[in-house]
């Protein structure tokens, strides 16, 4: 309950001091001092806190506190990302996801290449994707003769500075790319071992070019001393789950995409061939 309350206090600061910096900016009367005196006032006891707001017109900084001081990303960013992002791209926002093509088409056939441009969508989908070409269907195209080029941007930071590195096999640190396909993000189970099989690891229909090897073990009678799953990224969509778990009964895993443009070739490249189940 004490946890529950300090979240609550929290994101309500963060929304409260939006507001002042806002209001701040718009009168241009409040000065930094008053600034830090509110931030100070408002903080819970013990927390840490760091801002930094500036102004998109101009660029010049209105108020910084320990902005520099990198801390783990926590939910009640969320707020001031969803509110910043309404109020920059408005509610009419919609994202994109393109397929054109600059070749003619001949009797059913793209007469070359054509191209899939990702836009960063969040939201969506393998079914997306899969409707995108069922489309193409319906108007009588059945084919493509040249190549399907997946377009994103060049150069992407997956993972914001002051990511922990061993939670960015989790779905909640999948990485941010123009490529975005289930959120990123793979199910699947570790299933206890048997009298004649070993502890499994399985993936959900879906989970293209996705590989996971183990050698974990379940401690069904919670006997080991330390006992903890640890999830290796080995690359190229590649995991390697080792350690153990205590306890008898399947756990759920949600990983996170290493690669995101490589997914996204594995998946079109599975259901282009209609090998999607």
């Amino acid at each position: 309950m004490d946890m529950l309350l300090r979240t609550t206090l929290y994101a309500g600061f963060i929304l409260t001091a939006s507001h002042n910096l806002a209001y701040a900016e718009q009168t241009q009367s409040a000065p930094a001092q008053s600034l830090s005196q509110a931030v100070s006032e408002l903080s819970p006891r013990y927390s840490q806190v760091a801002l930094l707001a500036m102004d998109m017109a101009n660029h010049q900084v209105i108020y910084s506190q320990q902005a520099e001081t990198l801390f783990i990303p926590a939910s009640t960013q969320k707020l001031l990302t969803a509110v910043s992002a309404m109020a920059q791209l408005g509610a009419d926002f919609r994202y994109v996801t393109e397929l054109w093509s600059d070749a003619p088409i001949r009797k059913g056939h793209i007469a070359g290449s054509a191209y899939l441009r990702f836009s960063g969508d969040p939201t969506l989908t393998q079914a997306d994707l899969k409707a995108i070409f069922a489309s193409l269907v319906k108007q009588g195209i059945n084919r493509i003769d040249g190549h399907l080029y997946l377009i994103g941007d060049k150069q992407e930071q997956l993972q914001a500075p002051g990511w922990v590195w061993d939670d960015l096999g989790i779905c909640f640190a999948a990485p941010v790319s123009s490529y975005i396909i289930n959120q990123n993000c793979v199910y699947g189970q570790f299933s206890p071992s048997t009298a004649n099989n070993p502890s499994l690891v399985s993936l959900r229909t879906g989970s293209f070019g996705i590989k996971i090897s183990s050698d974990a073990v379940f401690d069904q009678k919670a006997s080991r001393e330390f006992c903890q799953l640890d999830l290796m990224r080995l690359g190229q969509n590649s995991y390697h789950l080792r350690g153990c778990y205590p306890g008898a009964e399947a756990i759920p895993l949600a990983i996170a995409v290493t690669d995101p443009l490589k997914f996204a070739q594995d998946t079109l490249t599975f259901q282009l061939k209609g090998r999607c189940r």
